[in-house]
């Protein structure tokens, strides 16, 4: 595991046990896709958001 992916985990560790929970939402954007273009488009990448809010199982791929 990278220490980023380390880090991000943590982060996300502690603000959801935390009191501000039920109203934070975390974003989380690659930055820096490293296997370069892919079949479909090159400024594809993945966003991840973390929140009470957020709907479970949903792809969006718009």
């Amino acid at each position: 595991m990278a220490d980023n992916d380390l880090a991000v985990g943590r982060i996300v560790d502690a603000i959801s046990h935390s009191p501000c929970w039920k109203k934070s939402a975390i974003f989380i954007v690659e930055d820096d896709s490293q296997n370069g273009i892919d079949h479909i488009d090159g400024h594809r990448t993945e966003a991840l958001v973390i929140s009470p809010y957020a709907k479970r199982n949903v792809v969006d791929s718009t």
